[in-house]
């Protein structure tokens, strides 16, 4: 049993999800299924002080969209995938715990 006083969204609720039953307070909020990702770039800011951002990576699709370097098309498209991945597994998770919802 999984016991709520006040929020169990997205993640709160993928893992309160495993337990038999979900007690809530009466005005606590349950539910809500989605991936989002949200990031500041600063890229323009940081050359117009005439700095320069170094970051190092090894793998291809390792931070395809980063705070320092310009937005691409393509690394938009690889992190909408990978969101979209967690996203289908997210669901599946949910439905197979809580299949009457």
């Amino acid at each position: 049993t999984i016991c709520v006083d006040k929020i169990a969204a997205s993640g709160g609720y993928m893992m309160a999800a495993v337990a038999n039953r979900i007690v809530a307070a009466p005005f606590s909020y349950i539910g809500s299924i989605g991936v989002m990702a949200s990031m500041v770039n600063a890229n323009k800011a940081i050359s117009k002080l005439g700095l320069e951002a170094v970051e190092l990576r090894s793998g291809t699709a390792k931070n395809t969209l980063s705070p320092f370097g310009p937005v691409t098309p393509a690394g938009v498209d690889v992190q909408q995938r990978q969101l979209d991945r967690v996203h289908h597994a997210f669901r599946s998770h949910i439905s197979r715990l809580r299949p009457h919802l």
